[in-house]
Formats: C-alpha cells, sequence, structure tokens
C-alpha cells in the first residue's frame, strides 16, 4: 500500500512538473512576435544623410514649429548616432532607436541601440531606387557646410530623372539646392 502511495506521489510531481513547464513556455512565447522584438516608437525617424566611422547622420522628414516659442517655424529633427550597423547606407530613410540619452546640440549625439530599414516601393520604370537616387545627389553636394534635409524626391518616366530638393542651413541661413539625376 505504501509503494502505491509513493508511485501515485512520484506521478504526481512529475506530471506537476510537466503541465507548470507547459504553461511557462506559452507564457513566454505569448511575449514574443516572431523574432521581432516590440520597441515602441522610434527615437528618430529620416534619411541618413551621412555616415562616417560607424555613426551616421539621420535627418528628420517631418518639420517641427517652434515659432510660438520664438523657435524655428521649419525645425528638423538631427542625429548623429554612433554604433552604427555596416550594413545601413546613406540614402535610406530608416527609423532609429537610441541607447541611452541623446546629447542636446544640433544635430543630437546618441549611441544607436537598434536601426531598421524603412522599406520603400520600388518606382515603376526605374533603374535606382529612392536610396540610391538620394546617395548620388548627396556626392553632388558633399563640400556643402551644413545640414542638410530632403524637402523632396520625385521620379518623372518623362525625363527619366529624379528631381531632388534638399535644403541646407548654415548659420541661420537655409539655401534650397534643386538637383536632377539621371536614373541610369
Amino acid at each position: 500500500m505504501n509503494r502505491i502511495i509513493r508511485r501515485f506521489l512520484v506521478m504526481k510531481k512529475i506530471s506537476l512538473f510537466f503541465i507548470v513547464t507547459l504553461l511557462l513556455s506559452l507564457v513566454l512565447t505569448a511575449c514574443f512576435d516572431g523574432d521581432k522584438v516590440s520597441l515602441g516608437e522610434p527615437d528618430y525617424k529620416g534619411y541618413v544623410m551621412d555616415k562616417k566611422e560607424g555613426s551616421i547622420l539621420v535627418v528628420g522628414t517631418e518639420p517641427k514649429d517652434y515659432s510660438k516659442n520664438g523657435g524655428d517655424p521649419e525645425y528638423y529633427s538631427a542625429l548623429w548616432g554612433s554604433n552604427a550597423p555596416d550594413r545601413i547606407e546613406v540614402g535610406q530613410q530608416v527609423e532609429v532607436w537610441v541607447d541611452g540619452g541623446v546629447q542636446e546640440s544640433y544635430p543630437g549625439q546618441a549611441k544607436i541601440g537598434d536601426v531598421r530599414v524603412v522599406s520603400q516601393e520600388i518606382e515603376e520604370n526605374a533603374d535606382l531606387s529612392e536610396a540610391e537616387a538620394l546617395r548620388k545627389a548627396l556626392n553632388k553636394i558633399n563640400s556643402v557646410e551644413g545640414i542638410p534635409v530632403v524637402k523632396s524626391i520625385k521620379f518623372s518616366e518623362k525625363t527619366n530623372s529624379w528631381a531632388i530638393e534638399i535644403q541646407v542651413e548654415n548659420a541661420g541661413e537655409k539655401s534650397i539646392l534643386t538637383m536632377s539625376i539621371n536614373d541610369n
């Protein structure tokens, strides 16, 4: 009789162990969405406008209006992010999550925790991607001082070229550079 009770208790413990293990596995699996872990909203969104020694310059695409506080009516966020993956290229549109604080300069400076490339639609009948066209435009103006901001990028089938407008601000002066990049 004692033997039967012991076996019953052992079987009960084993069953309980498997049930707890199964429930724990289910809970942990439910916390993850495939390979992607939710990081929340990115700290910066914009185009990669420059890349140097493992750092990238990301400049926002949506201006913020600070004129009510005596600031710039058309302020574009910008970040020099260190620890950038090698796969990130100038011209790509990205979302950036910073690791730690941001040094409050312009552009801001921070260590990148994660960066993801925003997928862009491929223009029909275009040979270059938007990122490649922007990269070519930025190579043409690499000697210009200031922070470049993409104002517009449009492909024209009619002219088989990309029309790109880049605003550059230097010492408070803003100027718009309009370029045509052949699509080949």
